[in-house]
């Protein structure tokens, strides 16, 4: 049987309770981010975002007349923005209550005291559940579960995840503990159970975009809680999110468990069984999502960005706020028709190029061997048709592509028109040097040009020659052939 608090006892425990309180509110105004689209961001250059605003004292509510930005860094995007309040949105929400069916809410305190007192906190549970449901909207779901020492079913008393309209709060106190409690007696595993009714829940429903769950506890368990316990029932997600809140009862309860299981969202906690309908009563506005909006952006100046992150700003009066850094991903702007048109212009006109290009290289190479072949055939023509004692073929100077044949026992070559052979090159000497003949025998020799003479790269005074040698005079370069 629970016994009332000592006074300081109660003072302890009401110190602690308002730092529950204190530690789970945020402490200003604050904009959340709770879900992004950015689906319409290619076509429409439109971002929209569903944000909750509230404050210590609650809800933030006529946000819808604030003068909402959005900011890129340091800079001030230039908007058009529409908001709507969340009853105005097609934002489907599902809600639970979660009814505690443990011995401190099923049983009474001793029958020599008040009437009130030797109620069960039961009772008086499900009469703030009655008061907080008038709060939620026809078109939202509920479902109304129950757990108790060694089960937790998140649909008991409501038969299913169904729309608000149908589902009613029971206020037979022994029908509920009838269906709830399992038979398993004494402290459950707090933690393990909660979380495991609220993922049975949420996947009964799973294409809700809004989940809350409001939970009554004593904090009473055989495990810990983690303050975390909550954060990663839901995972990931950019456009579904999962609201918390805790209303736990101080008289027998565990202070430091409900603090952990309050910790990822709106707590608060009440000495005494007869305040449970006040306090869960207050949760309505939370709950009926009053300071949800959801805020469509069509951005003047589209950015692109692969991993971009924007600041939601507001201001309303003298009032002002912003939200946290909240990632929208990759944005890509779809090209318009007239940058469409350019680009592929740009591609057409360097497909032309390309293709005039290679046709004019074509022609260049075609045009080189026809000149080739005609140089070989006039040269053909021109052979001569003496004694074959070799022959000089010009390959680079100004005299390219001419053949002179030698005839005599000693061939002079150089700048002259005096010479045998004569190039004219500046760069070859006047008689630059000769070539002799013996016993078909070849012999190079320089006669002190300026220049010298390079056979096959070589520079020498006298060599021999041999078919295929090549002889360099200044920039005109000759090959020797038998």
């Amino acid at each position: 049987m629970n016994r009332p608090l000592l006074p300081a006892r109660r003072l302890a425990s009401g110190l602690v309770a308002a730092a529950l309180v204190l530690a789970a509110m945020p402490a200003s105004a604050r904009l959340t981010v709770r879900a992004i689209d950015a689906g319409a961001y290619p076509e429409k250059s439109t971002l929209s975002f569903v944000v909750d605003a509230r404050d210590e004292a609650g809800p933030l509510e006529g946000l819808n007349k604030a003068e909402w930005g959005l900011l890129y860094g340091d800079k001030a995007l230039k908007v058009a923005t529409t908001v709507e309040g969340y009853r105005a949105k097609d934002v489907v929400t599902s809600i639970l209550f979660l009814v505690p069916a443990t011995p401190i809410f099923t049983g009474s305190d001793e029958p020599d005291v008040a009437k009130d007192r030797a109620s069960t906190p039961l009772r008086y549970v499900l009469e703030g559940l009655q008061s907080l449901k008038t709060s939620i909207d026809d078109k939202d779901y509920l479902a109304i579960g129950c757990y108790d020492g060694g089960k937790a079913d998140p649909v008991r008393l409501s038969d299913g995840v169904k729309k608000a309209a149908s589902v009613t709060v029971p206020t037979d106190v022994a029908a509920v503990i009838g269906r709830c409690v399992s038979g398993t007696s004494g402290t459950p595993r707090l933690q393990t159970l909660l979380a495991g009714a609220v993922k049975q829940w949420m996947a009964k429903k799973s294409e809700a975009q809004r989940y809350v769950v409001v939970l009554i506890s004593d904090g009473n368990s055989t495990e810990p809680v983690s303050p975390t316990w909550f954060k990663s029932l839901l995972g990931d997600s950019d456009n579904r999110w999962l609201e918390l809140y805790v209303v736990g009862l101080e008289d027998g309860g565990d202070l430091n468990n409900l603090q952990a299981l309050g910790a990822g969202g709106i707590a608060s906690t009440v000495p005494v069984r007869q305040n449970l309908p006040t306090e869960l009563g207050k949760l309505g506005p939370w709950v009926a999502g009053a300071g949800v909006y959801g805020v469509s952006y069509v951005l003047d100046d589209p950015i692109r960005s692969k991993g971009a992150e924007l600041v939601l700003t507001t201001a309303l009066g003298k009032t002002a706020d912003r939200s946290d850094p909240a990632s929208v991903g990759r944005l890509e702007p779809k090209r318009s028709w007239v940058g469409i048109v350019i680009l592929v212009a740009v591609i057409l006109v360097s497909l032309v190029f390309l293709v005039l290009l290679v046709r004019f290289i074509l022609q260049a190479l075609a045009a080189r061997r026809h000149r080739r072949e005609e140089e070989e055939a006039r040269n053909a023509s021109q052979s001569y048709n003496g004694p074959s004692r070799g022959r000089l073929i010009v390959r680079e100077g100004p005299a390219a592509n001419l053949t002179f044949h030698l005839v005599e026992d000693v061939t002079y070559v150089g700048r002259s028109p005096d010479n045998h052979v004569s190039l004219p090159d500046s760069s070859v000497g006047k008689r630059h040097c000769s070539i002799s003949i013996r016993d078909r025998s070849f012999q190079v020799e320089d006669l002190q040009s300026v220049n010298g003479v390079f056979v096959n790269g070589q520079k020498v005074l006298k060599a021999f020659l041999k078919d295929g040698d090549s002889i360099r005079l200044g920039s005109s370069e000759m090959q020797f052939r038998l």
